[in-house]
């Protein structure tokens, strides 16, 4: 099966990008789904139970979006780029 996509740019350009973009999308939410809690389950399980106990639900909430801007950012995905 062949496909072609054909865009009005720049009218479309968002909608070009997002198309042109799949495949790092896919690569990144693959990495969020399969790698970012793991990395942050273990932070939690590394630190003292002192440094535990400080922590509140928004820190883990703010290190979740920090590790997905990352894996975003490693796959070259600027979000605002892609959606109108």
């Amino acid at each position: 099966m062949k496909a072609k996509l054909i865009f009005d740019v720049p009218e479309e350009r968002k909608a070009f990008m997002a198309a042109a973009k799949a495949t790092d999308m896919a690569a990144a939410l693959w990495d969020i789904v399969y790698n970012v809690a793991k990395g942050i389950t273990r932070y939690y399980e590394g630190i003292d139970d002192e440094a535990y106990d400080k922590l509140t639900p928004l820190d883990g909430v703010q290190m979740y979006r920090e590790r997905i801007n990352a894996v975003l950012d490693d796959n070259g995905i600027n979000v605002d780029d892609l959606i109108e």
